[in-house]
């Protein structure tokens, strides 16, 4: 089945590659940085070239290159190192054929997030329109890269950071409206969810 829609997408050096589009889409944004730790988008992008599909192994992403996805078949990669982008292309004999997911890396102000779009036109519509699911654990693998694990256990990451440093952040310098005792209503019975259903 071909796309009934193809796009021409700008990449590096004035090159363009043209990729089919489809009724099949998610999209996914995940923090997994932050400047205020030390990472930089060029970093976040190295890791993505490391987790740039799920089951990737130690393979990492190079601009044509093309991966067999355990269980689901071939993509084709191009990695645009300017715009922090890399598209996965699947082949004729990949599972979700005809389909793309763009992954980039994003900066919004000190914050860095990886962003997954999927678009299909394949035979698993299903499969397609729930894919970003599957992207959860990759996008962990970056985050963890990034922020690697404190003694404690936890990853670093926006909740945690000041933790590890010492410092309060700056949400706990200054006391806010629902953090001041009186405020907040107490909970002296568990919520329902914890209830025993026997």
């Amino acid at each position: 089945m071909q796309s009934p829609v193809q796009y021409k997408i700008p990449f590096s050096g004035g090159r363009q590659i043209t990729v089919p589009s489809g009724p099949h889409y998610y999209q996914r944004e995940q923090w997994v940085g932050s400047t205020r730790q030390g990472n930089t988008p060029q970093s976040a992008f190295e890791a993505l070239k490391r987790h740039a599909t799920p089951f990737q192994g130690d393979q990492i992403s190079a601009d044509g290159a093309v991966i067999d996805v355990r269980n689901l078949g071939p993509i084709r990669q191009d990695v645009d190192d300017d715009r922090l982008a890399i598209v996965n292309t699947t082949m004729p004999d990949h599972v979700l054929h005809p389909g793309n997911v763009f992954r980039s890396i994003v900066q919004r102000g000190d914050d860095l997030y990886v962003v997954t779009e999927g678009y299909g036109t394949g035979i698993l519509p299903f499969a397609n329109e729930k894919g970003k699911f599957i992207w959860s654990w990759p996008d962990h693998k970056i985050r963890r890269e990034l922020n690697p694990y404190s003694p404690l256990g936890y990853p670093m990451d926006e909740t945690n950071a000041s933790a590890a440093t010492g410092g309060r952040a700056e949400s706990e310098a200054r006391p806010t409206p629902s953090s001041r005792a009186g405020e907040r209503p107490e909970h002296r019975t568990p919520p329902p969810i914890f209830f025993s259903p026997y």
